[in-house]
């Protein structure tokens, strides 16, 4: 669990939005940018990703990651996370209910595939532990 308290605006933005962008970086150093569905949950940030893709790569050589949430369109209402994440591990109870909940619909629709199905796709699940949350 974080030892980061988020403001209620923030904790609002990561329950509304559906995408975020976690960025983590390359074996040269590179920043490399994903979009990511996610979930806060039980004091982390949770994502869900697929085995052996960049981001999991990146994440085994170098934990230091950023998210970031789009803005308002007019430069404000933006959320930005530095923390350290870790491949693997379990979820706090209810995580699974949650996340479905969540995106159970872009789940059968824009992918097309069941919970499970999903679950059984992108079965490493990333946490993030946040180390300064900056909002504006």
């Amino acid at each position: 669990m974080s030892g980061i308290e988020l403001s209620r605006d923030v904790t609002d933005r990561l329950a509304k939005e559906t995408v975020g962008w976690l960025v983590t970086v390359n074996s040269k150093g590179q920043p490399q940018a994903s979009p990511v569905w996610f979930l806060w949950h039980g004091g982390l940030l949770w994502v869900q990703s697929q085995p052996d893709v960049g981001k999991t790569r990146n994440i085994g050589a170098g934990p230091k990651v950023a998210f970031h949430l789009d803005s308002d369109g007019h430069g404000g209402a933006i959320v930005s996370i530095d923390g350290t994440a870790e491949l693997g591990g379990t979820p706090a109870d209810g995580y699974r209910e949650a996340y479905a909940a969540k995106y159970e619909h872009l789940i059968t629709g824009a992918l097309k595939t069941t919970v499970e199905g999903f679950f059984g796709d992108y079965s490493v699940p990333i946490a993030v532990t946040p180390a300064r949350v900056r909002a504006w």
